[in-house]
């Protein structure tokens, strides 16, 4: 096999396990706190408070979500 052949495939095998944990990076959870000023924070992914923000973040998702009204009927006025 030519040098060039196993460079090409090196560089290809290398763009797919760098697309394979790009994509598997993308899809936990992350949250980020928006102040007043325009600063950004993001707390670690795996630190505690991040974690209780993610808990937080679900139930208000949860909440708002057109299943979660559909399911519990408004109160009467």
């Amino acid at each position: 096999m030519s040098r060039a052949v196993r460079a090409a495939l090196l560089g290809a095998a290398g763009a797919v396990a760098a697309g394979a944990l790009r994509r598997r990076n993308s899809r936990r959870a992350r949250v980020g706190l928006y102040f007043s000023d325009g600063l950004l924070v993001t707390p670690p992914p795996m630190s505690p408070a991040a974690l209780q923000l993610r808990v937080a973040a679900g139930d208000v998702l949860r909440a708002f979500s057109p299943a979660a009204s559909a399911e519990s009927p408004e109160p009467a006025s």
